[in-house]
């Protein structure tokens, strides 16, 4: 099994544990819910949704959860505050998962920080993101709410090589990287999105995530659903072959260390679980060989043989 220099951090947001020894804890799987496009949205400004089709994909994830032991995160994106606000209400009064606050927006991610600790519940919250792109203003706000929780995304626009992410995390040339930005923004919990621009880059981002788990010892993963964007993006794939390859390549980097995947709509998700189950299961039975003792409900004990 791979071995890491580093200590490796370990995380525990409202219940799902993330990080730690390689393939110990489960990979955690991120399903975006409410996106601009989502049929269970009904009015994309104003956070109105159907609520009978989106208890029915709330209930299908708890369910799949259960039977994989696969722990999942929801990534709520919104395109306004009020948006934001109603997507989270609507969440905490029906499941426990944690959520990422999401948005192209920078107000509305600050609007949608402020609401979930106006609520209490900003321990359930994860600030998505920090990122080359993130302001002062946007810097400031976040160090007066003290949010716990982050995705730190690792896009290097001027270097985008497996080195140009561990760079910009870093910093150079005397300058402090995004990791510095993020702590002094009040973070204590950082996950790493290693990030990626093209189809192929699934690979390159798997290796960043072991370099920066082998460096930092930082829990790291990526939303590796744009490979599937882009690769099929003007293809004409049967079916079968599609859902193969989506399932296949989205969670390429899981047996390579990914901590979590961001696997994209949760339509997607029962595939994505099941084949997740399935590396973790190879990967945690070769740890229990080597006498590690896995937890009491890793996903090898619900591997079905």
């Amino acid at each position: 099994m791979f071995q890491f220099r580093a200590r490796q951090l370990e995380y525990e947001i409202n219940g799902v544990k993330i990080g730690g020894p390689p393939w110990k804890n489960p990979t955690v799987l991120i399903g975006t819910i409410f996106y601009e496009g989502h049929k269970v949205v009904k009015d994309w400004k104003e956070g109105l949704i159907d609520v009978l089709r989106a208890e029915a994909i709330l209930k299908n994830l708890e369910e799949l959860t259960d039977k994989y032991g696969i722990p999942g995160i929801l990534d709520v994106f919104a395109g306004t505050p009020q948006a934001m606000k109603n997507y989270i209400d609507f969440l905490i009064d029906h499941v426990d998962f944690p959520f990422l606050i999401d948005s192209a927006d920078p107000q509305t991610l600050i609007e949608g920080s402020r609401y979930v600790k106006e609520l209490g519940i900003a321990h359930r919250a994860i600030y998505n993101s920090v990122n080359y792109k993130t302001t002062e203003a946007e810097m400031n706000e976040c160090r007066k709410l003290e949010l716990p929780n982050v995705i730190v995304a690792a896009t290097n626009p001027y270097n985008p090589t497996v080195n140009g992410r561990l760079e910009i995390l870093k910093g150079s040339n005397g300058e402090g990287g995004l990791l510095e930005k993020a702590r002094g923004m009040g973070f204590k919990n950082i996950l790493i999105d290693v990030s990626m621009l093209d189809a192929p880059d699934v690979g390159p981002a798997s290796k960043a995530i072991f370099l920066i788990k082998d460096e930092l010892g930082i829990p790291a993963g990526v939303g590796s659903v744009n490979y599937f964007e882009l690769w099929s993006r003007g293809k004409n794939v049967p079916q079968k072959i599609s859902e193969i390859c989506r399932a296949g390549g989205i969670l390429f980097p899981v047996p390579l260390g990914a901590d979590f995947i961001m696997y994209g709509p949760v339509e997607w998700a029962e595939d994505i679980y099941a084949l997740c189950n399935i590396y973790n299961s190879f990967m945690g039975y070769t740890l229990r060989l080597e006498g590690i003792q896995l937890p009491g409900n890793h996903p090898l004990t619900r591997f079905k043989t």
